[in-house]
């Protein structure tokens, strides 16, 4: 659910932001991050469906930090 929030808000307008301000900055490497995942899945999917058992795990360390882990 985080990382859908911080994509979802990454895409909007900060004018159409609400609560606390998300710093630019985190916000371009959460785009960043879901585009090569975006593409990476897609690239899977297309030479095999059984996957790799690889997991995406997001944690915040801060309100100015996500680690991002594979």
């Amino acid at each position: 659910d985080k990382w859908k929030t911080l994509v979802h808000t990454a895409k909007i307008s900060p004018q159409q932001r609400r609560g606390e301000p998300v710093p630019q900055e985190l916000l371009d490497r959460v785009l960043g991050a879901h585009a090569y995942w975006s593409q990476h899945q897609i690239k899977q999917h297309g030479k095999h469906q059984g996957g790799t058992g690889a997991t995406l795990k997001i944690t915040e360390t801060s309100a100015e930090r996500v680690s991002i882990h594979v």
